[in-house]
């Protein structure tokens, strides 16, 4: 899906960080109804529903799965939970993971500085960056399409 973001996140959160996520381009938010969020087995359908949404149509995902990325074993992540769902009848039956996506593995290594995010700095980050990182995503989009 180019230039769109997707993003799941609970309601308790989504009080607390949807100002900032407006100031995303483009971004779809994936959130249960807090009215129903009591009712475990519905949040857990929404959740596999909505990461079916999210995946469906993109053809290579990226995983953060291991420093190594010789030691890579794409068929080692069809034993999390999500993805097992995503291969239920229940689910519309996509198959593995694994196989409808060709994943890519992210390094742990390249991936240090969300170590360092709490709620204080990704305020901090998004309240004194915002206007430069939507410019800059804006003009990627111009660049791009």
């Amino acid at each position: 899906k180019p230039c769109k973001v997707e993003l799941y996140i609970t309601h308790k959160l989504m009080k607390t960080v949807f100002p900032f996520l407006t100031k995303v381009h483009d971004m779809q938010i994936h959130c249960i109804d807090s009215n129903i969020s009591s009712d475990e087995n519905v949040v857990e359908d929404h959740k596999v529903y909505s990461f079916i949404s999210m995946t469906q149509g993109i053809d290579v995902i990226a995983l953060p799965f291991s420093n190594d990325p010789s030691n890579f074993d794409p068929m080692a992540i069809e034993k999390w939970p999500l993805l097992q769902a995503y291969a239920l009848e229940d689910y519309g039956s996509h198959g593995f993971f694994g196989l409808s996506h060709k994943l890519v593995p992210l390094n742990f290594e390249k991936l240090h500085i969300f170590r360092d995010f709490d709620l204080g700095s990704l305020k901090h980050l998004l309240n004194d960056t915002s206007m430069l990182l939507n410019f800059q995503w804006n003009t990627m989009i111009k660049t791009v399409s």
